[in-house]
């Protein structure tokens, strides 16, 4: 038998077990990839699956997608993650074998399992960017190890460009105490690096969440503040900040230590766009809430966008600063200030110059979401129709195939409406709303469901804004009706389709069911709408399959049933604003100069 490193305190068990035993003479290999925190990874008996220690997994709950390189967010916001008790780049890994014949021997608890028979091998020096090799020296302690779980689906990025792995960079806690060092040392091209990384870690929700809890904030503002006075390059500390202000807790932090006031004051110099589309993102960031929303108003925060927006002609600047205008509008009273300030002219004619066909997605869809934000009352709307925003909105919505584009002309339309609003909803049909509502359905690729919540958004007001027939009729001979069913067709046949989905199209019909009259739900009854509302029923969760329900009792109901399901959807409904946030994607800061 070949003779392998090991233990006297070990023998007997060996003897006992010589059986079962299929021992190597060749010292083990240890795989240990940097991120996502340089756990200590050791192979056991499911090469494909990465081992860590149990105390430190249970701390970094991430799951990673292989696929990918994205992660899987946790809900438990209330973990905090320990600094590790060691110097952050050396470690000693000792390695261990399980006998191959005991399937069950691992223990997923850190304890070691009764049924494992563990094997010393040597121990490995791991730095952060070298190579495991073998290290000299008797062998190493036992160390427990366990068994990882099977990789999970990653989160979907919009960002179309080259993404940068996180199990490549070091961890949240590992850059913070770098930082520290190199800031003690005033070491700024190391303290550069290292905000570089924690920008490219935090596009991560789940690895920015751990740095906020890990205390980066006041890291980055201390080496803002810093920067301020020495006169140093603090466009990638802007960016660090905005990506880790992603929620109200880090906004709010980030606000109550003055820096956002400092940033806005500093901008309101900035001559480059590229320094202005990064504060313009910087700031929409920390808009996570109402009282933010006003305090950044108050400020002069809208009066800085819209300067940017009328004189800049850079597309990256007037993008950002167009979506950090629609952000502010949370409440009809805030949209009520920024229209004070003028910007409904502003956002329609970014809008008008912006919804071309040679134009970025990106930039006809944030237009439209600038639009559609401030559309929260028939005043605004009527104001917005007006300055011209109805003529774009609909172009883009005849013209566009891009599933986005079509997703945010629909949402956009739908916000322009109230209830009681023939006049918005005459306009918008005149320029031709209705026909390219109804080849919306047909024009979006089967998994982009999206588009098809934001189509029925858009029927649902329609339905809503005239009680007469004139708005009926026009829709039913454009199309609509026919489409509403094969979007409803469409919606069910796809697995993954968000609920929120089936719950707009299903309250769609239930307002088209309601104002159509008798013909309308005839016809949606003959092409087998009712027999489409049960199927989706019995997928989706409650909240989906109460509106389903409701629909059903809209189209088969009595009168007194009718009347009850309707007054149930128009409770139901966003009447107040109807434009979810944009998930706009960061500037490349590495154009910033």
């Amino acid at each position: 038998m070949a003779r392998v490193a090991t233990t006297t305190a070990m023998q007997p068990l060996q003897l006992s077990r010589s059986d079962n035993v299929h021992r190597t003479n060749e010292p083990a290999k240890v795989d240990i990839s940097p991120p996502p925190s340089y756990d200590l990874v050791s192979k056991a008996s499911r090469p494909e699956n990465g081992t860590f220690l149990a105390s430190i997994s249970e701390n970094f709950d991430t799951k990673f997608d292989g696929g990918n390189g994205s992660v899987m967010p946790s809900n438990d916001r209330a973990r905090r993650h320990l600094p590790e008790k060691a110097f952050p780049y050396d470690y000693y890994a000792p390695t261990t074998h399980e006998a191959s014949d005991f399937p069950q021997a691992s223990s997923m608890s850190g304890v070691p399992s009764p049924n494992t028979l563990p094997i010393y091998t040597y121990q490995t020096f791991v730095g952060p960017t070298s190579q495991a090799f073998p290290a000299s020296g008797s062998p190493a302690p036992y160390i427990p190890v366990q068994l990882g779980s099977p990789q999970g689906p990653g989160v979907k990025s919009r960002d179309r460009r080259p993404g940068v792995d996180p199990t490549t960079l070091p961890t949240a806690l590992c850059i913070l105490q770098s930082l520290t060092v190199a800031n003690k040392r005033n070491d700024r091209v190391e303290t550069r690096r290292l905000v570089q990384e924690m920008v490219r870690l935090g596009e991560d929700d789940v690895q920015a969440r751990k740095m906020v809890e890990a205390g980066a904030i006041p890291h980055l503002i201390t080496q803002f503040q810093n920067l301020l006075s020495s006169g140093g390059e603090i466009h990638h500390v802007i960016m660090a900040i905005g990506i880790l202000s992603h929620d109200v807790l880090s906004a709010k932090s980030i606000i109550h230590s003055g820096m956002a006031t400092q940033l806005m004051e500093l901008s309101k110099g900035a001559r480059a766009d590229q320094v202005r589309a990064c504060s313009a993102w910087c700031l929409g960031r920390m808009v996570q809430s109402d009282s933010i929303a006003a305090k950044f108003i108050e400020d002069g925060f809208p009066d800085l966008l819209i300067n940017w927006l009328t004189m800049s002609h850079n597309k990256d600047a007037r993008r950002y600063c167009a979506w950090a205008l629609g952000t502010l509008a949370r409440t009809d009273a805030l949209a009520g200030k920024l229209v004070q300030k003028g910007a409904i002219p502003t956002l329609t004619s970014h809008l008008a110059e912006t919804a071309i066909p040679e134009a970025d997605p990106e930039d006809i869809c944030v237009a439209l979401f600038g639009v559609a934000r401030l559309a929260r009352t028939v005043k605004f709307s009527k104001s917005l129709a007006a300055a011209g925003s109805v003529e774009p909105m609909v172009r883009t919505l005849q013209q566009s195939l891009n599933p986005d584009v079509l997703n945010w002309s629909a949402r956009a339309i739908g916000c322009h409406m109230r209830p009681n609003s023939s006049d918005m909803a005459e306009i918008l049909l005149w320029e031709g709303a209705a026909q390219g509502l109804a080849k919306l359905p047909r024009s979006i690729p089967p998994e982009e469901t999206e588009a098809l919540g934001s189509f029925a958004f858009a029927v649902a007001r329609f339905s809503c804004a005239e009680w007469g027939p004139g708005t009926r009729k026009a829709l039913v001979g454009a199309g609509v009706v026919d489409a509403l069913l094969s979007a409803l067709r469409a919606a069910s046949a796809i697995p993954n389709t968000d609920p929120q989905v089936h719950a707009e199209l299903a309250f769609a019909v239930c307002f088209l069911g309601d104002v159509g009259g008798a013909v309308i739900r005839k016809e949606i009854r003959d092409a087998g709408g009712v027999e489409i509302l049960k199927q989706v029923a019995r997928q989706v969760p409650f909240d989906v399959k109460k509106a389903c329900e409701t629909a059903i009792t809209v189209l088969t109901g009595n009168v007194f049933a009718r009347s009850r399901a309707s007054a149930k959807t128009a409770l139901a409904h966003d009447w107040s604003g109807g434009c979810p946030e944009y998930p706009i994607i960061h500037p490349d800061f590495e154009s910033c100069p």
